[in-house]
């Protein structure tokens, strides 16, 4: 237990923390707890993180955002609540599916864009958009997860300016470079990558090596998506080209 919560199966590790299904013992609700990795948990540095990734999910309350509920601390070791979306992520649902039908990706995209919307007008960008950080309920519902370095505009930049995070196979070039500074247009060209894997089965740019995905995602033109999905309409092929341009400028404004 921890807190007023009894926690049950691990359901993801990221950098950061550990999250579990938990039980909320005073009304039996099921929830997903997230407790600070104990080998970070006495830095300071990402102590605060943690702290700023609670603070912008309190910011951003949205369908197509996973659901704060509360957070604290037990002894030394911090935590925080939030919903529990029964289904797994994007990442699990394409590993079984391989692809999707073109209608379906576009479906659920538009969930996330609305979801980049709200937290991009809150002044919030996500920094690290990938189909892990994509809940699929069994409704179809999305859910936007893992702030967990998110950066808040409206505060003060805790990652060192130039310094690269996210995930390689979804990084904009800009994030790569660490100039232009990121910004929404960030998370499009990220968006871009998680449609094209939708739409495709696999990210536009791949390599073991993580030295030349990057060096792809700086130099080398996506393939077509019409290539792996004969069936995938043009327009939308233009679309996802329009996401994943290099230049943050010629993406989408928003």
């Amino acid at each position: 237990t921890i807190g007023p919560f009894e926690l049950g199966d691990k359901l993801g590790v990221g950098g950061m923390g550990v999250v579990y299904r938990a039980t909320y013992t005073k009304t039996g609700i099921a929830c997903a707890i997230k407790v600070l990795a104990p080998d970070v948990n006495d830095s300071p540095g990402v102590q605060q993180r943690f702290e700023r990734e609670i603070a912008i999910l309190k910011k951003l309350q949205h369908p197509h955002i996973v659901r704060y509920y509360g957070g604290g601390r037990v002894g030394s070791q911090r935590f925080y609540a939030m919903e529990l979306v029964q289904g797994g992520s994007l990442e699990q649902h394409l590993k079984k599916r391989g692809k999707l039908p073109w209608k379906e990706a576009l479906g659920l995209v538009r969930q996330v864009a609305e979801a980049l919307e709200h937290a991009h007008t809150a002044g919030v960008i996500h920094r690290d958009l990938k189909p892990a950080n994509l809940l699929l309920a069994p409704d179809g519902k999305l859910k936007l997860t893992d702030f967990g370095i998110a950066r808040d505009t409206t505060a003060t930049a805790l990652t060192a300016a130039g310094k690269t995070v996210g995930t390689y196979a979804y990084m904009a070039p800009e994030q790569i470079r660490g100039k232009p500074p990121v910004d929404r247009r960030t998370d499009l060209y990220a968006l871009g990558c998680v449609l094209f894997e939708m739409l495709a089965g696999e990210p536009p740019f791949d390599s073991d090596n993580p030295g030349e995905l990057l060096v792809k995602h700086l130099q080398d033109d996506p393939p077509r998506v019409t290539s792996f999905a004969p069936e995938c309409p043009i327009w939308l092929e233009e679309m996802v080209f329009k996401l994943l341009e290099k230049d943050p400028e010629e993406r989408y404004y928003d």
